[in-house]
């Protein structure tokens, strides 16, 4: 004899009691955010890579710290 009690399996829900588009439309907007912020950063370090020495002490950045910054990868803070 089979059950037929599905009790247990999860409910087709939404999270946070959010329509499915809605769900979908914050998801969007959040990787959306995310996206520009890794552009903005990949871009400040191509920008700080470019300046010498000497600017880099006028904007008061050591440069070993400019060279550490610009190392990294686009997704690291």
């Amino acid at each position: 004899m089979e059950s037929t009690d599905h009790s247990s399996a999860a409910p087709d829900v939404p999270a946070a009691g959010m329509s499915a588009p809605a769900s979908r439309r914050r998801l969007y907007e959040s990787l959306r955010g995310c996206a520009a912020a890794w552009r903005a950063r990949a871009r400040g370090r191509r920008m700080l890579a470019q300046l010498d020495e000497h600017m880099l002490r006028d904007i008061g950045i050591d440069p070993a710290r400019a060279w550490l910054e610009t190392g990294k990868w686009f997704w690291q803070p």
